[in-house]
């Protein structure tokens, strides 16, 4: 079989697809993301923006941080975007219409803007994990901010998933799931034209067994493998369930990087 023209072009298809079609049952399994958007919106609110900020969220996903956002700065003018056409439509199901609102289908890693177009703020919860090129599209985005303006974000970081991927080492087997960056990686990534924060938690979420880890997600359509990876097969997975399920524990890490970036 040939290889696509443009593998990473197709991963991109591959993980908006992914997403798309969790996209009903997302709100209800993605209990980590609610919690880890409630601590950027905390963060966010601290911002110095202005009283009715340009706002663009970069993989709004279900709303998450939407929502909580709009109650906090109430007279922003919004610009929603998603590179799920699905995720982007629940979106929009859950806002009201009393707002000044428009909604994108849009790779964040390649934004497209008008010429005149700038904001305030830019924010994004659990989705840079999935850039190509994390740092090119940081600066790309800081192209877009008003003088002053904010990019402030919350992304998976190195040590997530360490207990799936410790599993694995014990029998043998390489993960498909996603690495994420390393801290220092994501610290040097930011553009050299403002001042940043960065600052990182670790979540262990517990789960019943392995199973339930994956299914939970496939319900959010994280079970993408990482680009250049294969799903593992049935005889090596099994290996790998009983090895997780073996850990007396039964948690996942995941490892949180909170980042604002203030444009000087």
């Amino acid at each position: 079989m040939s290889q696509p023209a443009n593998p990473i072009a197709f991963h991109k298809t591959s993980v908006a697809a992914t997403f798309g079609a969790a996209s009903e049952t997302y709100e209800a399994s993605a209990d980590v993301q609610r919690n880890v958007a409630k601590q950027l919106t905390t963060r966010i609110l601290k911002l110095p923006l202005p009283r009715a900020p340009r706002i663009l969220e970069i993989g709004c996903g279900t709303g998450f941080l939407t929502r909580n956002l709009i109650k906090g700065i109430p007279h922003a003018k919004w610009t929603i975007t998603d590179i799920s056409s699905q995720m982007l439509a629940q979106c929009r199901a859950g806002m009201g219409s009393a707002h000044d609102i428009s909604f994108r289908v849009m790779d964040g890693e390649k934004p497209k803007f008008q010429p005149d177009e700038c904001f305030d703020l830019i924010c994004s919860s659990l989705a840079f994990q999935w850039f190509e090129n994390f740092s090119g599209a940081l600066k790309s985005l800081a192209a877009s901010l008003a003088p002053g303006g904010h990019i402030a974000f919350a992304t998976l970081a190195e040590d997530s998933f360490r207990e799936w991927r410790r599993a694995h080492a014990k029998v043998g087997a390489k993960p498909s799931i996603l690495r994420c960056l390393p801290l220092a990686t994501i610290r040097q990534a930011f553009p050299s034209s403002g001042v940043v924060h960065v600052k990182e938690e670790h979540i262990s979420q517990p789960y019943s067994n392995g199973y339930a880890f994956l299914k939970k997600l496939r319900q959010i359509g994280a079970d993408m493998p990482a680009k250049g990876r294969y799903p593992s097969p049935p005889g090596t997975l099994r290996r790998v369930l009983r090895s997780f399920d073996s850990d007396p524990e039964g948690c996942m890490t995941y490892h949180i990087v909170y980042g604002v970036f203030t444009q000087n």
